[in-house]
């Protein structure tokens, strides 16, 4: 099974969109492309790197990724001394 937005929109787009509204299924896809960019970010192994720094532009997500792979946390701080230092 594919864990994305745009598979979710092709399968439940219409339904979901009636239930919940535009404004919240947005916000909602916006949220889980920078969990899915963080976690490709953290594969590279490089705070600095282009993803990484895409990513820490919202630390809310810092504790889910911490409890989903350890050392995750440490990155992001890393990624976002590394942003803010720009």
């Amino acid at each position: 099974m594919i864990n994305s937005p745009s598979f979710d929109e092709r399968k439940y787009g219409e339904e979901i969109r009636a239930k919940y509204g535009d404004e919240t299924v947005n916000k909602s896809n916006h949220k889980f492309k920078k969990m899915e960019t963080f976690q490709l970010a953290f594969k590279t192994g490089d705070p600095a790197g282009e993803l990484a720094q895409k990513a820490v532009d919202d630390p809310r997500f810092t504790v889910i990724y911490d409890q989903k792979q350890p050392g995750t946390a440490a990155f992001l701080r890393d990624a976002i001394q590394i942003y803010t230092q720009r």
